[in-house]
């Protein structure tokens, strides 16, 4: 969640209107980002070495 507050802070600082903002490709990747896939990812043991991530 706080990469599409980041991006909509973004947006804002680039003064896009709202179409220009949702049809961006980073909003767009954002909102089909599996929030819970990617925790695992970065949260998780590094399949390498065991531990933690970052």
């Amino acid at each position: 969640m706080a990469a599409r507050a980041s991006f909509d802070a973004l947006a804002e600082a680039l003064q896009l209107d709202r179409m220009a903002m949702d049809d961006h490709p980073v909003r767009r990747a954002l909102l089909r980002l599996d929030y819970a896939a990617a925790d695992a990812l970065l949260n998780g043991p590094h399949p390498d070495t065991g531990q933690p991530g970052i």
